[in-house]
């Protein structure tokens, strides 16, 4: 239904502006890196593997992602802004929510390519006008007229659910299991990209306690407080 999709992509959205208001971009936004909690409310995004911190302004080049999820620019090899292929791969996450399947699909990489540039898909009759304007939005094939995080929680599909959870301090938002991210699963192998990553979220006010590291899968786990 809308409503659960509405609440998940709230969620999303909100784990995302705090990552690129700290400079991280994740790279590989799907469905299998948001996990929720046993409850089915709380959403807590992992895997921060192919992310990278970046500078304001700055063109990434290199192709990271899940090829069903991957912005057009990626595709075409061009350069790319991080934000605008994330908002990219959240469009995509949004689309299966609310029909079902993945948006851009093909027999082989190929085919999968084209749909991907040519950026149409069947949207069933069951989704509201309001849900099509959004998903049209993110799903842009220019980057720079995809819509912003902000704009996403402002826009009409969104913006009752939001309005109605933004009034929460943070503190209640985290004893409510709510919209503060407190773990985050960052699997990377360049040592100084996740010390890069780890010194972005302690700079902007996050305190990581205890890190678990287990080379065999290159993976830290950092619980993160905001203060």
């Amino acid at each position: 239904e809308e409503a659960d999709a509405q609440r998940i992509l709230y969620q999303l959205v909100d784990a995302v502006e705090h990552c690129h208001a700290h400079h991280v971009c994740h790279r590989d936004l799907k469905l299998e890196n948001f996990m929720l909690a046993r409850g089915g409310r709380a959403l807590k995004l992992i895997d921060f593997g192919l992310s990278v911190v970046w500078k304001p302004g700055q063109a990434l080049f290199k192709s990271y992602g899940t090829p069903c999820y991957m912005a057009p620019e990626i595709i075409k090899g061009a350069s790319y802004q991080g934000a605008h292929v994330d908002i990219w791969s959240l469009g995509v996450a949004l689309a299966t929510m609310l029909t079902g399947s993945l948006p851009f699909q093909g027999a082989g990489d190929t085919e999968l390519k084209k749909r991907i540039l040519q950026g149409k898909f069947p949207v069933p009759e069951h989704v509201s006008a309001e849900a099509r304007d959004l998903l049209k939005q993110m799903l842009a094939l220019t980057p720079e007229q995809r819509i912003g995080v902000e704009q996403i929680k402002q826009h009409p599909w969104l913006k009752p659910y939001a309005q109605s959870h933004s009034s929460s301090s943070p503190a209640k938002a985290h004893q409510a299991g709510g919209w503060v991210h407190d773990v985050i699963s960052i699997a990377a192998t360049q040592p100084k990209s996740q010390q890069q990553i780890i010194d972005s979220f302690r700079s902007a006010g996050c305190i990581p306690t205890p890190i678990d590291f287990y080379p065999d899968k290159f993976q830290k786990e950092i619980s993160v407080k905001l203060i």
